[in-house]
């Protein structure tokens, strides 16, 4: 309900044909409603996944002292019911595997992962922009040109956007990675061209992510991709880096 007051907005921007472009004062109310969306999604999953940490916390000790009690039969209760609900409650662990709040454990989450990456290329004459494509599942998030970043907590996209200019990499990006809890799962794609700038800060959460990569301040035409996960250690994410003019997917595709 609490995007009610900009359904007629929406409605007007979603009439407009793909060949058409809004109004400055459209587009910037658009903009800035799928903003506070995806605020408002970031804080409430962040809020959940603390509250679930403490609630298996208070679990764990319920245990602990029912077995000091001798009390092995309800605390084997307690415990399968904690199980049931995920574990001890902490989303960072890399060796349990399981994101926040539930999310599929890693190894699942990539068997469902399709990322596309592909920077402007000029290959025997032909140029183009490139592409990029990031699906989970049954899911396909919007892409365009830039760095593209999905970021899901508890399987829904909280981030679903592309960061292009510097003011884009350096101010919009880190404050809404920021609004993340860790554990939550990060894909990037470049499309086209990226220009981090000075002082970018796209490598330091490449590196909170688990990735190495690191982009220089002028523009990169190479593709890109990522999946990790924020909080993860170093080298943890699958990173795959294109040369010119290539393109470049994970998984790898079939050799025909």
């Amino acid at each position: 309900m609490r995007y009610a007051p900009m359904v007629a907005l929406m409605l007007v921007a979603a009439a407009v044909s793909s060949a058409e472009v809004l109004p400055e004062d459209v587009q910037a109310k658009v903009g800035a409603y799928e903003a506070k969306c995806r605020e408002i999604d970031a804080k409430a999953a962040a809020d959940v996944s603390k509250e679930r940490v403490a609630l298996a916390k208070a679990l764990k000790k319920a245990v602990e002292r029912e077995k000091r009690a001798k009390h092995d039969d309800v605390a084997a209760a307690v415990q399968a019911r904690l199980d049931e609900a995920g574990g001890d409650g902490d989303s960072a662990k890399g060796d349990s595997g399981i994101g926040p709040a539930g999310d599929l454990p890693w190894p699942e989450f990539i068997k469902k992962v399709l990322v596309i990456s592909q920077g402007y290329f000029n290959k025997n004459g032909t140029t183009g922009g490139g592409i990029a494509q990031i699906s989970v599942g049954g899911y396909t998030g919007r892409c365009g040109r830039g760095m593209n970043i999905v970021a899901l907590v508890r399987g829904n996209p909280v981030i679903e956007r592309a960061f292009e200019i510097p003011t884009h990499i350096n101010e919009t990006l880190p404050q809404e990675f920021d609004k993340l809890p860790d554990g939550a799962y990060v894909i990037m794609a470049l499309q086209d061209e990226l220009t981090p700038g000075e002082d970018s800060k796209i490598n330091a959460i490449i590196r909170k992510c688990g990735g190495h990569h690191e982009f220089s301040p002028q523009f990169t035409r190479q593709g890109y991709i990522l999946i990790g996960r924020k909080g993860a250690k170093g080298n943890e994410a699958i990173e795959i880096i294109a040369q010119l003019d290539e393109k470049i997917q994970y998984p790898p595709a079939a050799k025909p």
